[in-house]
């Protein structure tokens, strides 16, 4: 899914916080480990239950017009994932 339109990286990381709290990076690192676990396991539902990002796409997802019907949309339509990709 593309939205057509271009965002810097030097603005799409000047929307990010300069420190990110350590309970939210904790949860971001188990979420990580799970999905290699998953991966090795073959257990393609736990994989696709850890595919959603708690640390970048909060912030830069409102640099994309839509970009929650577009998720809902992808998803219902049967996509296993949606998230943001570039813009460094």
């Amino acid at each position: 899914c593309y939205p057509g339109i271009s965002v810097s990286t030097r603005y799409a990381r000047s929307v990010l916080p300069k420190t990110v709290e350590l309970h939210e990076s904790m949860k971001y690192s188990r979420k990580l480990a799970n999905f290699i676990h998953a991966l090795y396991q073959g257990d393609k539902a736990l994989a696709r239950s850890l595919l959603n990002d708690n640390l970048i796409e909060p912030y830069r997802q409102k640099l994309i017009p839509h970009f929650d019907s577009a998720k809902l949309s992808a998803l219902q339509a049967g996509a296993i994932a949606f998230g943001i990709s570039g813009s460094g």
